[in-house]
C-alpha cells in the first residue's frame, strides 16, 4: 500500500512537473511570438492609436475615416475638433487592400457606433493583397476574433498563403531574431511614447520631397488608357463595408482625396468608380480635380509630402475645409467642451506643431 502511494505521488509531481514546464513553454513562445512582432512592426502607429481609440467613452466619436495613406496622412482629427467640435478617428493606413479595410471596420464598430463613417474606397482596383500588409494589420489587431477572421480570409483569398506566416512570425521572419537585440525586448518606443498628435490619428511632420520639377496643371487630369477592371473580391468587401455601416444606421460615403499623381489613372477610371458608388447609393466627395486642388488653394512644395500625399499643413487645411462641409451636411453635434480630454490634448497638438492653440 505504502508503495502504490508512493507511486502515485511520484506520478502526480512529475504531472505537475510537466504542467510547469508546458505552461512556462507556452507563456515563453507566446512572449517571444509577440517580441517578434513588435521588431516587425516597429514604427507602425496602429497599436497607440488603437490603444487610444479603445479608451474613448462610448458614443464620443462622430465620423470615423477608413481607408489608404492618402486619408492616413491627410485628415487630420484634431484640427476637425479644434475648427468645427467634430470628434473624428482616423484608423486609415498605409498600402491598401478591401479585405483588411474591412475587417479594421469590423473591429472599429465593436468599440463606437459614429454618425459616419468616411472612407476613400482607394483600393478598387488593387488586384493583390501584399503579405506585408497583411502581417502589419493582422500582428496590430487588439482584436482576436477579428484577427482570426482576417486571417482565415486572407487564407481564402490566396490560397498560396500559409497561415503559420501569420499564427508564428518567428516562422515568418526565421532570420530575424538572430539580429535581436536587448534594445529590441519589450514594446517598442513608438508605442510607448504617445504625442499628441496620435490622438484620432497620427500626422507626420514631413516636408515635401517629391519631383522639383513636377506641376500640377490642368493637364494630369487628362485620362489615359487604362484597362483597369474591379476585382470581384474587391467589390465584395466594400459590399460588405456598406452592409455592415447600413446595418448599424451608419451613413458610409466615398471620399476622393486631392491626390495629383497618377491623376491620369485615376480620371480614367474614375467612370468606373463613380458608377460602383453611385449605384449603391453612397455618395462621392470628389476633390482629385484640378478645379478642387486649385479652390482648396493647395500648392505642391508647400501642402504636399510627395505627389500623392499631403503633408502636415495640407492636411490641416484639407481638414478644416471638410470639417465644414461634413458639419453642414450631417448637422454633426458641436463637441467642443464636452470632453475635456479632447481639449487638452489640443493644445499639446498646436505646441507639437507650433500653430495657434
Amino acid at each position: 500500500m505504502k508503495k502504490e502511494n508512493k507511486t502515485r505521488k511520484t506520478i502526480k509531481l512529475r504531472a505537475v512537473n510537466v504542467s510547469v514546464f508546458l505552461l512556462g513553454f507556452v507563456l515563453l513562445f507566446g512572449g517571444f511570438q509577440s517580441q517578434i512582432r513588435n521588431k516587425w512592426n516597429a514604427g507602425s502607429d496602429l497599436r497607440p492609436v488603437y490603444a487610444d481609440y479603445e479608451q474613448q467613452p462610448t458614443g464620443s466619436i462622430d465620423v470615423l475615416f477608413m481607408g489608404t495613406s492618402e486619408i492616413h496622412e491627410g485628415v487630420s482629427p484634431m484640427t476637425m475638433y479644434h475648427e468645427n467640435g467634430i470628434t473624428s478617428y482616423n484608423l486609415a493606413t498605409s498600402w491598401r487592400h478591401p479585405i483588411t479595410t474591412y475587417y479594421q471596420l469590423e473591429y472599429a464598430l465593436k468599440h463606437q457606433t459614429p454618425k459616419l463613417v468616411v472612407c476613400d474606397f482607394a483600393a478598387l482596383f488593387e488586384p493583390d493583397l501584399y503579405d506585408a500588409l497583411g502581417y502589419k494589420i493582422s500582428d496590430t489587431m487588439p482584436d482576436p476574433l477579428v484577427r482570426l477572421k482576417l486571417i482565415h480570409a486572407i487564407c481564402e483569398y490566396d490560397k498560396s498563403v500559409d497561415p503559420i506566416d501569420y499564427f508564428l512570425p518567428m516562422v515568418r521572419v526565421h532570420d530575424m531574431w538572430s539580429t535581436m537585440t536587448a534594445a529590441d525586448i519589450g514594446e517598442p518606443e513608438d508605442n510607448k511614447n504617445y504625442p499628441p498628435q496620435f490622438r484620432g490619428g497620427m500626422i507626420f511632420m514631413r516636408e515635401y520631397d517629391g519631383d522639383d520639377d513636377f506641376e500640377i496643371t490642368p493637364e494630369l487630369w487628362t485620362p489615359d488608357d487604362s484597362d483597369d477592371t474591379i476585382p470581384q473580391a474587391n467589390a465584395d468587401y466594400y459590399d460588405k463595408m456598406i452592409n455592415l455601416c447600413r446595418s448599424k444606421g451608419i451613413t458610409i460615403v466615398m471620399l476622393n482625396m486631392p491626390r495629383v499623381e497618377d491623376a491620369p489613372n485615376k480620371a480614367a477610371t474614375w467612370a468606373a468608380m463613380e458608377n460602383f458608388f453611385t449605384s449603391r447609393g453612397v455618395k462621392i466627395y470628389d476633390y482629385n480635380t484640378y478645379e478642387a486642388v486649385q479652390a482648396l488653394g493647395l500648392d505642391l512644395h508647400t501642402h504636399y509630402r510627395d505627389e500623392t500625399h499631403l503633408n502636415w499643413r495640407g492636411a490641416f487645411l484639407f481638414s478644416e475645409h471638410f470639417a465644414q462641409v461634413l458639419k453642414a451636411d450631417y448637422s454633426l453635434p458641436d463637441r467642443r467642451g464636452q470632453y475635456a480630454d479632447w481639449d487638452k490634448t489640443y493644445s499639446d497638438f498646436a505646441a507639437y506643431y507650433g500653430i495657434g492653440g
